[in-house]
């Protein structure tokens, strides 16, 4: 970059300084990252999903496979530029380098791999915030007096669920309204019982397409046995019935999951991991196919 006072770098008095942000972060760590924080496209989610194997946001910007060895060319008439004009050649650099990440089609290949990882690296704590909640939908609590008395419930008395509410759509207040009833019958069966709702924490990609999916729930069920245990992790997604068929690829999806997923372990146990998926919970349309999975739970035995 030129420096601001006009000067080109060809006429007396001015100077070339060469510096990469490897360096530039070693003199000053905070201009990188403030200047990091000017663009959407540097969030650490929004940067993993470009680099997977990315570890933190330090790394990024100081490791030689990603911003570490990009190169800084500052032209100025200070033989060493100050920290201002370091923070502008940064920012002019980041920006024309996230114009270029933005522009990124994302592509993935999906993975029948599922590579185990801890509960809470995953899901976490998390307060919602709607502004136009909808009368029994969205942004209502599943024990508001506006939700229909057979769904109502107090979840942060269940033990079962893994969030203190359920603020999702119509269909999902249904289905965990209806996956209660199921409870003790699975309490029969499982030593432990866990439906979590994914408030966008997590998401999976397609076996043939890598189409990008965040199933709305994952259940855990794990029971004991004589040499170890068996967890089943489901994941469910209830759909309006105006959804079912534009969504049918994530149905599909969800269905290729009991024969084809497999649980990649880290660690040599006698422990049986089981991935499945089950077909929509639907009211209308999927009724019948949801109990019949639901069932395959109540025989697991």
């Amino acid at each position: 970059m030129d420096d601001a006072s006009g000067t080109n770098g060809t006429q007396p008095g001015t100077y070339l300084y060469q510096t990469d942000f490897g360096k530039l972060a070693s003199i000053n760590y905070a201009i990188v990252n403030k200047g990091l924080a000017a663009y959407p496209v540097y969030k650490f989610k929004t940067l993993k999903s470009y680099f997977p194997h990315l570890k933190s946001t330090r790394e990024f910007i100081t490791g030689a496979n990603y911003l570490g060895n990009i190169r800084i060319d500052i032209r100025s008439r200070y033989e060493e530029p100050p920290m201002a004009l370091f923070n502008t050649a940064a920012g002019i650099v980041l920006g024309k380098i996230a114009e270029k990440l933005s522009a990124i089609e994302e592509s993935y290949e999906g993975t029948k791999e599922f590579t185990a990882r801890k509960i809470h690296e995953v899901f976490s704590d998390k307060t919602v915030n709607y502004t136009d909640p909808h009368d029994g939908g969205v942004g209502i609590s599943q024990n508001d007096s506006s939700v229909a008395m057979s769904q109502r419930i107090d979840l942060s008395q269940e033990n079962w669920f893994a969030f203190t509410d359920n603020y999702g759509t119509s269909e999902e207040k249904a289905f965990v309204a209806y996956f209660k009833d199921y409870v003790e019958r699975l309490k029969a069966i499982y030593n432990k019982i866990y439906l979590v709702r994914n408030e966008r924490q997590f998401h999976i990609y397609s076996f043939e397409a890598g189409e990008r999916f965040e199933p709305d729930y994952v259940l855990f069920l794990q029971k004991n046995r004589e040499d170890g245990y068996e967890q089943l992790q489901i994941f469910i997604e209830p759909k309006g019935s105006h959804l079912v068929a534009n969504d049918q690829w994530k149905e599909d999806f969800l269905l290729q999951m009991k024969d084809e997923a497999i649980a990649k372990k880290i660690f040599v146990d006698d422990n049986k991991y089981l991935i499945w998926g089950f077909h929509f919970f639907n009211t209308e349309l999927r009724s019948a196919e949801f109990s019949a999975d639901m069932q395959t739970l109540i025989s697991n035995t």
